[in-house]
């Protein structure tokens, strides 16, 4: 039996901690915890705030489609920060008995081989909450530089409402403190729970990891390595296998469960992000069209397009990991040594093996399944709809183009993309709708 301490999703779990998200389990002390009690209803407060705020000012901007744009892509964002620490907070307690669960047996690791293999997807979490964190770092960078830049000049980056006068000197310096903590915490929250729910996956395939290596071991513990001194196998040998077996099969469904825990605990929560993922790309690749391509604008909003790919990518990935390291169980089941073992025991390893058919899978609401085809799948209706918003830019700049270029005044066409892309008068009028029956018409045949 080991006796080294099992980490178990430390990485995140410490940055929930910092946030005020997660008190330490181990904490006795009565003022520890209510003064920690207290900094969690302070971020939460803070965070919700701020949500409600950028939501009402959405809904007030219904008129301005760049208003709404910029609007929506921060107020979505911060719907799904919302919902995470929701998450967290309400399945605090089944998340802690899923972590002691895997302290005790049969998931615990009885040796130093299991040990390493358990340690293995350990490191594959730290990484993960790394890189992640150093990506969505960057992104919240741009987005605290152009905050600043705003600051300087005297505007809120982001439309909100305020119950205050934000024209003020004092009320435009908390709106704008407001705003720039309050997306720095929904930062760190969006880190510790994207790499929170790929950790979870990764225990399932270290779980599956270790069963495989307890399925290889019978042969070798019942004969020692060496089958020839056994001539013919007597009471005592059978019952060895029935009880190997027995807490093999144990830790199978053990393993079922802890999966089912999961789903239970963060499929409602994948699928939110899911939806809410696929309208701020849209929105964000709207935004794209309206900013310089060079600009600290432009770089934010890319750096956080790739955060959202990434998000749903490893989501996707180590879910589809958890489904085929159950499906290989089958195989490794049958690379062992199972012609030394007897009829009895044979036949329950047929039963394992069918079992492994149905493998274990992550879904995102209970209708989408975490793997790679359904992160393609899902990817292209993305992209659909993206080319679709650039489509119907290039048709509208061709329209402004053709008046142009009739008008054979290459200064106007200039300072046409300088200044606001509607048209302004009979003639553009006339171009645009001509254009826009030309492509209602590709879009019929």
């Amino acid at each position: 039996m080991t006796t080294r301490k099992m980490e178990i999703l430390k990485p995140p779990l410490l940055i929930f901690q910092y946030i005020g998200l997660w008190r330490p389990v181990h904490w006795k002390s009565s003022w520890k915890t209510k003064l920690y009690n207290l900094y969690t209803c302070f971020v939460v407060f803070f965070v919700t705030s701020l949500t409600i705020s950028e939501l009402i000012a959405l809904f007030m901007s219904t008129d301005d489609i760049e208003v709404f744009a910029n609007t929506s892509f921060i107020a979505l964002t911060m719907i799904g920060i919302c919902g995470k620490t929701s998450n967290i907070l309400i399945k605090r307690q089944e998340l802690i008995d899923l972590m002691e669960s895997l302290r005790k047996a049969p998931c615990k690791p009885r040796n130093q081989e299991e040990m390493g293999i358990h340690e293995y997807f350990n490191r594959l979490t730290k990484l993960n909450t790394v890189g992640y964190g150093a990506l969505t770092g960057f992104g919240a960078t741009s987005v605290l530089i152009r905050s600043f830049q705003d600051l300087a000049g005297d505007k809120v980056t982001y439309n909100a409402w305020v119950p205050y006068d934000d024209t003020s000197r004092m009320g435009f310096w908390v709106a704008n403190l407001h705003q720039i903590l309050g997306h720095a915490v929904g930062a760190g929250i969006n880190v510790a729970f994207d790499t929170l729910v790929p950790g979870v996956m990764l225990l399932t395939c270290g779980q599956l990891n270790i069963l495989k290596l307890r399925f290889h071991q019978i042969p070798e513990t019942i004969f020692n390595g060496d089958r020839r001194k056994i001539k013919n196998p007597d009471a005592q040998i059978e019952l060895m296998e029935e009880k190997m077996l027995a807490e093999c099969i144990e830790h199978h469904l053990k393993i079922f469960k802890l999966a089912e825990t999961s789903n239970d605990i963060f499929s409602f929560m994948i699928f939110v992000q899911y939806s809410l993922s696929t309208i701020v790309l849209c929105v964000s690749v709207l935004q794209l069209t309206h900013m310089q391509p060079f600009s600290v604008e432009a770089a934010g909003v890319l750096m956080y397009l790739t955060c959202m790919l990434i998000q749903i990518f490893i989501y996707c990935l180590y879910g589809g990991q958890v489904t085929i390291e159950s499906l290989a169980l089958g195989d490794a089941v049958f690379e062992t040594d199972w012609p030394s073992l007897s009829i009895k025991t044979k036949r329950t390893l047929v039963t394992v093996m069918s079992r492994t058919l149905r493998p274990i899978t992550f879904t995102s609401g209970r209708i989408l399944t975490l793997n790679l085809d359904s992160f393609n799948s899902v990817s292209w209706l993305r992209f659909e709809h993206i080319s679709q918003i650039l489509n119907e830019g290039v048709w509208h700049n061709c329209s402004i183009l053709s008046m142009y270029s009739f008008s054979n005044s290459p200064i106007q066409l200039i300072m046409y993309f300088k200044n606001h892309r509607n048209p302004k008068n009979y003639d553009e009028m006339k171009c645009q709708t001509w254009t826009d029956n030309y492509q209602f018409s590709r879009r019929s045949e």
